[in-house]
């Protein structure tokens, strides 16, 4: 919650909705979004967690008491960030997240980048990285900053259409 107060104050942010879909145990997306109960946002002391309670239709009675199932709420988007592939993100000797980029004359260079959280097997990265660059994803066991490298494209492999 604290994050996304943080993230809500922030220039570029464009504000979601308090639609909640859910995944079900057996993995498959329940047919109906949910809308989030912001008044009935509650904090466990001992743990800090927060309990947030959406409503869901459920005339199917496919939802049961107790059950559990795998949320997502549309809190915020910062419009100036990019998904990258998990695999394309290395730490650097303190720990840093790092990106090797291609440029157009062969050579590798890295960037050290600020990720903000996880989307499925990505990474959102807020800042570090630029629409121009051309990021390694691939083979990067095998290269160093001194390595010449040719560039293939492959947004279709990386990017849902």
């Amino acid at each position: 919650m604290l994050n996304l107060k943080t993230l809500l104050s922030e220039e570029n942010i464009k504000k979601g909705s308090a639609d909640v879909a859910i995944v079900l145990i057996d993995g498959k997306k329940y047919d109906k979004n949910g809308t989030l109960q912001l008044q009935e946002i509650s904090v466990d002391e001992g743990t800090g967690a927060v309990t947030l309670r959406a409503e869901f239709e459920n005339k199917e009675g496919v939802l049961l008491s107790g059950m559990y199932v795998r949320a997502s709420v549309e809190g915020a988007i910062k419009e100036d960030s990019f998904l990258i592939p998990q695999q394309a993100v290395l730490r650097d000797t303190k720990a840093n997240p790092i990106i090797t980029v291609a440029h157009n004359n062969g050579s590798v260079e890295t960037k050290i980048v600020t990720i903000q959280r996880a989307v499925g097997n990505r990474w959102v990265v807020t800042d570090g990285v630029s629409e121009n660059d051309k990021i390694i994803i691939e083979g990067l066991n095998k290269i160093n900053s001194r390595s010449q490298v040719s560039i293939v494209d492959l947004t279709n492999k990386y990017i849902e259409q």
